[in-house]
Protein backbone atom coordinates (compact mmCIF):
# COMPACT_ATOMS: atom_id res chain seq x y z
CA UNK A 1 0.00 0.00 0.00
CA UNK A 2 0.84 3.61 -0.96
CA UNK A 3 0.69 6.36 1.34
CA UNK A 4 0.39 10.49 -0.20
CA UNK A 5 4.05 10.71 -1.07
CA UNK A 6 3.91 6.84 -2.54
CA UNK A 7 6.15 5.65 0.36
CA UNK A 8 5.20 1.96 0.97
CA UNK A 9 3.26 1.74 4.12
CA UNK A 10 2.76 -1.90 5.57
CA UNK A 11 -1.28 -3.26 5.64
CA UNK A 12 -2.17 -3.73 8.97
CA UNK A 13 -3.44 -7.83 9.93
CA UNK A 14 -6.94 -6.13 9.92
CA UNK A 15 -6.57 -4.74 6.60
CA UNK A 16 -5.21 -7.55 5.44
CA UNK A 17 -8.31 -10.02 6.64
CA UNK A 18 -10.58 -7.68 5.22
CA UNK A 19 -9.00 -7.68 1.94
CA UNK A 20 -9.20 -11.94 1.50
CA UNK A 21 -12.29 -11.93 2.77
CA UNK A 22 -13.78 -9.25 0.64
CA UNK A 23 -11.26 -10.64 -2.33
CA UNK A 24 -13.36 -14.83 -1.34
CA UNK A 25 -16.88 -12.91 -1.12
CA UNK A 26 -15.90 -12.19 -4.82
CA UNK A 27 -14.70 -15.39 -5.79
CA UNK A 28 -18.21 -17.13 -4.24
CA UNK A 29 -20.14 -14.55 -6.61
CA UNK A 30 -18.25 -15.44 -9.31
CA UNK A 31 -18.18 -18.88 -9.26
CA UNK A 32 -22.12 -18.64 -8.49
CA UNK A 33 -22.61 -16.79 -11.97
CA UNK A 34 -20.89 -19.58 -13.48
CA UNK A 35 -22.58 -22.25 -12.13
CA UNK A 36 -25.58 -20.81 -13.03
CA UNK A 37 -24.84 -19.73 -16.77
CA UNK A 38 -23.49 -23.20 -17.46
CA UNK A 39 -26.39 -24.89 -15.98
CA UNK A 40 -28.46 -23.16 -18.06
CA UNK A 41 -27.07 -23.76 -21.01
CA UNK A 42 -27.00 -27.66 -20.62
CA UNK A 43 -31.01 -27.88 -19.23
CA UNK A 44 -31.63 -25.61 -22.27
CA UNK A 45 -30.13 -27.44 -24.86
CA UNK A 46 -31.11 -31.39 -23.25
CA UNK A 47 -34.71 -29.38 -23.34
CA UNK A 48 -34.71 -28.49 -26.64
CA UNK A 49 -33.15 -31.75 -28.05
CA UNK A 50 -35.99 -33.97 -26.04
CA UNK A 51 -38.16 -31.80 -26.79
CA UNK A 52 -37.30 -31.76 -30.73
CA UNK A 53 -36.54 -35.43 -30.65
CA UNK A 54 -40.51 -36.24 -29.15
CA UNK A 55 -41.74 -33.82 -32.12
CA UNK A 56 -40.25 -35.91 -34.32
CA UNK A 57 -40.81 -38.99 -33.17
CA UNK A 58 -44.79 -38.29 -32.76
CA UNK A 59 -45.00 -35.98 -36.05
CA UNK A 60 -45.75 -37.31 -39.34
CA UNK A 61 -42.52 -35.92 -41.18
CA UNK A 62 -40.61 -37.91 -43.03
CA UNK A 63 -37.06 -37.05 -43.67
CA UNK A 64 -34.74 -38.12 -46.63
CA UNK A 65 -31.21 -39.26 -45.53
CA UNK A 66 -29.85 -36.09 -46.95
CA UNK A 67 -31.78 -34.33 -43.99
CA UNK A 68 -30.70 -36.68 -41.72
CA UNK A 69 -27.44 -35.80 -42.64
CA UNK A 70 -27.39 -32.14 -42.87
CA UNK A 71 -29.16 -32.28 -39.50
CA UNK A 72 -26.95 -34.84 -38.17
CA UNK A 73 -23.92 -32.10 -38.87
CA UNK A 74 -25.56 -29.17 -37.80
CA UNK A 75 -26.77 -30.74 -34.94
CA UNK A 76 -22.35 -31.74 -33.86
CA UNK A 77 -21.10 -29.10 -35.29
CA UNK A 78 -23.45 -26.67 -33.05
CA UNK A 79 -22.69 -28.48 -29.83
CA UNK A 80 -18.67 -28.94 -30.44
CA UNK A 81 -19.10 -25.13 -31.06
CA UNK A 82 -21.09 -24.31 -27.59
CA UNK A 83 -18.97 -26.81 -25.75
CA UNK A 84 -15.44 -26.48 -26.98
CA UNK A 85 -15.49 -22.21 -27.30
CA UNK A 86 -18.11 -21.00 -24.86
CA UNK A 87 -18.31 -23.80 -22.40
CA UNK A 88 -14.89 -24.42 -22.38
CA UNK A 89 -13.86 -20.90 -21.75
CA UNK A 90 -16.27 -21.16 -18.81
CA UNK A 91 -14.82 -24.17 -17.39
CA UNK A 92 -11.20 -22.54 -17.62
CA UNK A 93 -12.57 -19.31 -16.10
CA UNK A 94 -14.70 -21.43 -12.90
CA UNK A 95 -11.40 -23.37 -12.21
CA UNK A 96 -9.17 -19.89 -12.10
CA UNK A 97 -11.62 -18.62 -9.30
CA UNK A 98 -11.61 -21.64 -7.54
CA UNK A 99 -7.71 -21.85 -7.48
CA UNK A 100 -7.89 -18.28 -6.31
CA UNK A 101 -10.61 -19.03 -3.78
CA UNK A 102 -8.71 -22.14 -2.57
CA UNK A 103 -5.24 -19.98 -1.88
CA UNK A 104 -7.53 -17.21 0.09
CA UNK A 105 -9.21 -20.42 2.30
CA UNK A 106 -6.06 -21.04 2.95
CA UNK A 107 -4.56 -18.04 3.56
CA UNK A 108 -7.65 -17.29 6.25
CA UNK A 109 -6.76 -20.64 7.85
CA UNK A 110 -10.13 -22.36 6.87
CA UNK A 111 -8.75 -25.70 5.54
CA UNK A 112 -6.34 -26.08 9.52
CA UNK A 113 -7.02 -28.28 12.18
CA UNK A 114 -7.50 -26.68 15.53
CA UNK A 115 -7.93 -23.00 14.24
CA UNK A 116 -11.55 -22.37 14.69
CA UNK A 117 -12.88 -25.81 15.86
CA UNK A 118 -10.97 -29.30 16.70
CA UNK A 119 -11.06 -30.23 12.83
CA UNK A 120 -10.62 -27.70 9.86
CA UNK A 121 -13.49 -25.94 8.82
CA UNK A 122 -13.29 -26.49 5.13
CA UNK A 123 -11.81 -30.33 4.58
CA UNK A 124 -7.99 -30.23 3.45
CA UNK A 125 -9.38 -31.93 -0.36
CA UNK A 126 -10.81 -28.19 -0.86
CA UNK A 127 -7.25 -26.94 -1.02
CA UNK A 128 -7.03 -28.75 -4.64
CA UNK A 129 -10.31 -26.97 -5.51
CA UNK A 130 -9.88 -26.42 -9.72
CA UNK A 131 -6.25 -28.03 -10.13
CA UNK A 132 -6.51 -31.50 -11.55
CA UNK A 133 -6.52 -33.10 -8.14
CA UNK A 134 -9.73 -31.61 -7.82
CA UNK A 135 -12.53 -34.06 -7.83
CA UNK A 136 -15.59 -31.86 -8.75
CA UNK A 137 -16.91 -33.33 -11.64
CA UNK A 138 -19.69 -29.89 -12.29
CA UNK A 139 -18.42 -29.58 -15.57
CA UNK A 140 -18.80 -33.33 -16.76
CA UNK A 141 -22.11 -34.00 -15.36
CA UNK A 142 -23.05 -30.55 -17.32
CA UNK A 143 -21.46 -31.70 -20.47
CA UNK A 144 -23.35 -35.36 -19.87
CA UNK A 145 -26.86 -33.88 -19.82
CA UNK A 146 -25.69 -31.94 -23.11
CA UNK A 147 -24.21 -35.21 -25.01
CA UNK A 148 -27.54 -37.50 -23.79
CA UNK A 149 -29.95 -34.46 -25.39
CA UNK A 150 -27.93 -34.88 -28.61
CA UNK A 151 -28.06 -38.55 -28.37
CA UNK A 152 -31.91 -38.71 -28.42
CA UNK A 153 -32.15 -35.19 -30.84
CA UNK A 154 -30.06 -37.35 -33.10
CA UNK A 155 -31.88 -40.65 -32.72
CA UNK A 156 -34.99 -39.21 -32.93
CA UNK A 157 -33.35 -38.08 -36.26
CA UNK A 158 -32.23 -41.34 -37.17
CA UNK A 159 -35.26 -43.50 -36.25
CA UNK A 160 -37.79 -41.56 -38.04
Amino acid sequence: MLDSNNNEVAMTTDQKLNVLLHALEERYKSIHIIRDRVQNISVWILGLFVTAGGWLIQSNTSLMIKEKWFSTIIIIISVLVVRIFYLKDLEKGFKAQQRIQAKIEDALDLCKVGVFTQDSIYPKEWTEAGSKGGNGKFFFHNYLLIYIGTGILLLSIWLR
